[in-house]
């Protein structure tokens, strides 16, 4: 039979962590990290433009010429798009995340040029009006619609640099159900009257 024996386990461990060094090695591991992203994106945008025929314009070019030799490349881009990409050529998805940022930008160009229409009509009541109180209502609502349609001016321009899909699909999934609603809650008015 097997004898029973006792074993002592209490040992005394001296774990200094320099916090000062984790933090850094953390950070540049971070950043490693991003630059590989980068670099592979980078990568595969040019594999992408090189398989849709983009060519960029030499900077020598005169600004005329350049115009020139950019219309032809989004011409010859166009038709290579249609007509000569193959199934084995898609290895990323630029062309859903562009039409995604398309339908943002959009949306939010909508928006600004509806608070740019109302702020012109708010600002058309405080000139033509003669009530003291409707003047300073009239005015408060004309700015703050001037303020929310440069808001949606400045939304629009960010869409165009977004570079994380994640972001983007929720962003795109939150207005489109926005718009839905807006939809669903106009239909229930209108079915109501």
């Amino acid at each position: 039979m097997a004898k029973n024996k006792e074993f002592n386990y209490n040992y005394n461990y001296n774990c200094d962590i320099d916090y000062d060094k984790l933090a850094m090695s953390i950070i540049k591991a971070h950043d490693l990290m991003t630059e590989n992203a980068e670099k592979e994106e980078l990568k595969k945008l040019e594999e992408w433009q090189k398989i849709i025929g983009y060519k960029k314009a030499p900077k020598d070019l005169s600004s005329k010429r350049q115009r020139s030799y950019e219309i032809r490349n989004n011409f010859t881009v166009f038709f290579r798009l249609l007509f000569r990409v193959n199934r084995e050529d898609i290895k990323t998805s630029i062309i859903n995340n562009g039409l995604m940022k398309m339908f943002i930008s959009f949306a939010y160009s909508i928006l600004e040029y509806l608070l740019y229409l109302v702020t012109f009509v708010f600002f058309l009541i405080f000139i033509f009006n003669v009530s003291l109180e409707s003047l300073a209502f009239c005015f408060s609502l004309g700015f703050v619609s001037l303020v929310f349609a440069r808001i949606f001016r400045i939304a629009s321009i960010e869409v165009e640099k977004i570079r994380d899909n994640n972001y983007l699909v929720g962003l795109f999934s939150a207005i489109t159900s926005f718009i839905a609603m807006v939809a669903t809650i106009i239909a229930l008015f209108k079915t109501n009257m």
